[in-house]
């Protein structure tokens, strides 16, 4: 695992209670109510795990 990912994955748990905290106060002083808005954590689940393997040490062989 190349270090930018093992970075990434590391990020996964507090970019989740970020998104998580964010929707918990917009629930609270918003209009929106979390259970309409908790997609989001889906959407941000999978933007990570796409960066993730973005980064991910390509195949092959040694290079030359």
């Amino acid at each position: 695992m190349t270090p930018a990912r093992q970075y990434l994955r590391s990020l996964r748990g507090p970019v989740m209670l970020t998104a998580l905290g964010s929707l918990l106060v917009a629930d609270h002083f918003g209009p929106q109510p979390i259970f309409r808005t908790w997609p989001v954590l889906l959407v941000v689940l999978g933007v990570m795990i796409l960066l993730e393997h973005l980064v991910k040490k390509p195949e092959g062989g040694p290079q030359t």
